[in-house]
């Protein structure tokens, strides 16, 4: 007899067959906006959701040891590699060169010094989220109705459940940004850890001259309102009931596609990013969800993303600069790496009647991403084709940089005044969401608090 062993079932079904939740939020597109989703009960009925969230990030360099800030992962740079390669740039021009600091200072003493600056910023994003989905309870057993199949088949499609969504936020995020010379290294020439005040006024001063007229870019502070990706999905929906002595198990698969419809970075403002992903994504988001007592769950949930290949136009890294910071501009190939990001979470319900808590794990990881430079005899050559000593450590630079990883840990708080009174006609939900980062690696660490309601008819 089909179904005889729950068990099996559970293992063959636990990445294949969708429980009665609702995946959704942000999509893990970038690094800028790292967050995954949010797991919240929709019941068996259609809904739709609007939230407003805000996030903030700001630097806090010490606490990274030097290595990175917490809105930007390049962060701290040396000046010194910015002006090496733009001395290669100018020299593939045939164009003659001088240090911006000996121009300035009128001395030749801190000509190929390390001298390495801070970047101390703020980040803060405001948006709208709106969502939509519907429940079709029984199609997938109406669709198969005129198919042969054994009788457990039929019994196990009779309430397998499918559903649709679409979804799309709106932001508002602004950043500024500080540098500083960090002078402290005891690996520094003593020429340059001696500096004297008047000469830091001098090399800040051709730092500033440097990113604004030699590379064009603009001043430090940055704004944008608009779009960010629009996601569609399609799911499955499957809950077996005194199964293995639980209460209930639900398991989950959602396929989606995130189309960019986002506001895109700006080349020449460094502190801009996307609101979303450069080009069109798929996903694929599996849960797991178990009912240990009543009012006890717990689940995890699993999501891969899709790469894609962008041909933007961005800022390629000439040799070992950030690449923000450089002054070749071109249409490079970047295939970027795939998104995983896996939620371990924990429901406590009815705490007191109609409030539930949940306490989620967030892990985040995105692979390297690839850039190719596939432009036929350049005059001026990026990092992926010269020749010279240290390039093959500036290719490997750039790739780390690409890849990058997210942990969050969240409190969610719904409050379901339907279970009070039955008087509503939406059967709405009302949540509150906070979002923690830790032990992230080259990534923005924002916190994120966001408030909605789910309203279900």
């Amino acid at each position: 007899m089909l179904f005889k062993r729950p068990m099996g079932y559970v293992l063959i079904f636990i990445f294949a067959v969708v429980s009665f939740q609702k995946i959704y939020g942000e999509r893990p597109a970038n690094r800028n906006l790292p967050f995954a989703r949010e797991v919240f009960r929709s019941s068996k009925h259609n809904g739709m959701d609007c939230s407003v969230f805000f996030t903030r990030a700001s630097s806090t360099y010490e606490a990274l040891d030097g290595r990175e800030t917490v809105t930007h992962p390049w962060g701290g740079y040396n000046f010194k590699d910015a002006i090496a390669s733009y001395q290669k740039y100018r020299s593939d021009l045939g164009l003659s060169f001088t240090n911006p600091i000996q121009a300035l200072q009128g001395s030749d003493i801190y000509n190929d010094k390390d001298i390495p600056f801070d970047v101390l910023s703020n980040q803060r994003v405001f948006g709208l989220n709106f969502s939509y989905y519907k429940m079709f309870e029984g199609a997938l057993s109406k669709a198969t109705s005129g198919i042969s199949m054994p009788k457990g088949a039929r019994g196990f499609l009779s309430d397998v459940e499918l559903y649709i969504g679409a979804e799309v936020p709106v932001m508002h995020a602004s950043s500024n940004a500080h540098y500083a010379l960090n002078l402290t290294s005891y690996s520094l020439d003593s020429v340059v850890r001696n500096m004297s005040v008047r000469d830091r006024a001098y090399v800040d001063e051709a730092r500033r001259y440097f990113q604004q007229d030699d590379l064009g870019l603009s001043s430090n502070t940055w704004s944008a309102t608009g779009f960010g990706d629009f996601h569609a999905y399609i799911g499955l929906g499957k809950k077996f009931n005194h199964k293995c002595r639980f209460r209930s198990m639900d398991f989950s698969a959602v396929i989606g596609v995130t189309i960019p419809t986002c506001e895109k970075f700006n080349i020449d403002r460094p502190l801009s990013f996307s609101f979303g992903s450069e080009g069109v994504t798929t996903h694929l988001d599996l849960l797991a969800e178990l009912e240990l007592k009543q009012g006890w769950r717990t689940g995890c949930s699993l999501g891969i993303t899709s790469g894609y290949t962008s041909t933007e136009e961005r800022r390629v890294p000439v040799s070992s600069e950030p690449h923000m910071l450089s002054p070749l501009k071109f249409s490079p190939r970047v295939k970027t790496g795939f998104t995983i990001a896996t939620m371990p979470y924990f429901t406590y319900e009815n705490i007191r009647p109609g409030f539930h808590a949940t306490v989620r794990y967030t892990h985040v990881w995105h692979g390297e991403d690839g850039w190719y430079d596939e432009r036929e005899n350049p005059m001026v050559r990026s990092v992926f084709n010269r020749s010279e000593a240290g390039q093959a450590e500036a290719m490997a630079k750039l790739e780390n940089w690409t890849s990058w990883s997210a942990a969050f840990l969240n409190l969610s708080l719904v409050y379901d005044p339907g279970q009070l009174s039955g008087k509503w006609l939406s059967y709405p939900l009302l949540w509150v969401s906070y979002d923690y980062p830790f032990n992230s690696d080259s990534v923005v660490r924002n916190r994120r608090l966001a408030v909605g309601v789910t309203l279900r008819f």
